[in-house]
């Protein structure tokens, strides 16, 4: 099979890794998100704090809005490549925000802009 990974040498060149070790052998490296597809389970936000961060309710299709955000705004959803999905209106008072079918079962970016604040989380639809 053809080698397809790299490694960085003691000189900072890189190297095919099957020309750098001493019993060389072709292989492949990946670097992949490792997710959990069980109902109910989302990405945690970076913020810890849950009063402040999107939460996605899978059941229901329903995306929470931070318990903190007031005034009129937008939710817009991403895909993982960063091309604009959907974007939803969102009015005064409103704690959450029910969204269509998505294409793909995959992780999806959500960003609420409310006010002067931007709200930004992960889930897996």
């Amino acid at each position: 099979t053809p080698n397809t990974a790299w490694i960085k040498d003691a000189q900072g060149r890189w190297t095919p890794s099957n020309q750098y070790t001493p019993q060389p052998v072709s292989t492949s490296l990946a670097i992949q998100a490792l997710l959990s597809y069980d109902e109910g389970y989302s990405v945690p936000s970076l913020d810890t704090n849950a009063s402040r961060s999107i939460r996605y309710l899978r059941d229901e299709h329903r995306l929470l809005l931070p318990e903190n955000s007031c005034g009129t705004g937008a939710i817009q959803i991403y895909s993982i490549h960063g091309k604009l999905l959907e974007s939803i209106p969102v009015i005064q008072q409103q704690k959450s925000v029910f969204i269509r079918s998505l294409s793909e079962r995959t992780v999806y970016i959500v960003r609420l802009v409310r006010g002067q604040k931007v709200y930004t989380n992960k889930f897996i639809y």
